[in-house]
Formats: C-alpha cells, sequence, structure tokens
C-alpha cells in the first residue's frame, strides 16, 4: 500500500479507511494516534460501543478477517473546516468466506486527524444488516434431503 497519502486531514481519513478495507492492520495502526478513540453509537450488540487506544482499536476491527473481500466505496467526503474532522459517506460491501450472504451496509464515518494521526474514529452504521448477516441459515427441508 502506498504511503503518499497528502497532508489534508481528509487525506489521512480516506488513507485510514482504505487500509481498514485492505485489511492492512499494521499500516493503519501506524496511522492511530496512541490514545485513538473508536465511537460505535448504533452497535449490533444493543448498546453503544466505545474503545480507547490504538491496540483496542485494532483489535476491535480484526473481526472484518471474516470477509474473504472488503470494499468501502466512498461516496462524498466532507471536511469540517480546519478542525481536522473530516465527515465521510460510504457504502460497505464484504464476501464472507464461508459462503453467507454478501453483506453490505451504508455507512457514516467521522474521523478526527491530529498533526497526521487519527484520534477520533466514530462509524455510524445499520446494525441489522450486520446481525442479518451474522444470523444462522436454517436448513429447509429439501436442503436436509
Amino acid at each position: 500500500m502506498s504511503t503518499d497519502i497528502g497532508s489534508l486531514p481528509s487525506d489521512v481519513a480516506i488513507h485510514a479507511l482504505n487500509l481498514l478495507a485492505a485489511r492492512d492492520f499494521d499500516e493503519l495502526r501506524a496511522l492511530l494516534a496512541p490514545d485513538v478513540k473508536l465511537d460505535w453509537p448504533f452497535h449490533q450488540c444493543g448498546s453503544p460501543v466505545r474503545i480507547e487506544g490504538a491496540d483496542a482499536l485494532i483489535d476491535a476491527v480484526r473481526i472484518i478477517k471474516v470477509f474473504e473481500d472488503l470494499d468501502i466505496k466512498l461516496i462524498e467526503v466532507n471536511e469540517q473546516g480546519d478542525s481536522g474532522i473530516s465527515v465521510i459517506e460510504a457504502r460497505s460491501r464484504g464476501t464472507y468466506a464461508d459462503g453467507r450472504p454478501d453483506y453490505t451496509n451504508h455507512n457514516m464515518f467521522i474521523l478526527n486527524v491530529v498533526k497526521g494521526k487519527v484520534a477520533l474514529w466514530r462509524e455510524f452504521y445499520n446494525p441489522l444488516e450486520v446481525m442479518k448477516a451474522s444470523a444462522k441459515v436454517e436448513k429447509t427441508e429439501s436442503d436436509r434431503a
């Protein structure tokens, strides 16, 4: 993966999302502030999830290893002036390695970049899509025959 990411906070934020999609956890880890905060306000567990620290964030996002491939397609990127905050709308699609139906979701990311490092990663997504894709598929009578 290229290390030429540009100097704008939105460039860093986009690069972080590309590293996530590529499952390049080492490079993503290097792009995070040590005290980064990961915030999933609408998590499939039913409660908001907040994780602190770069290593903890990487541990949490490693769940995407269940995908054979993952694509995060950016729809719109808005940099909020000189604040370091980028608001990114995206669509995600993943193919599971175990043959489950494809996963699709609509995401809103709010990433705050401070001194070239991601200090806040807030991600809004539809937790029902995660739950549907994770649900065990019941076998029908014709499947059992």
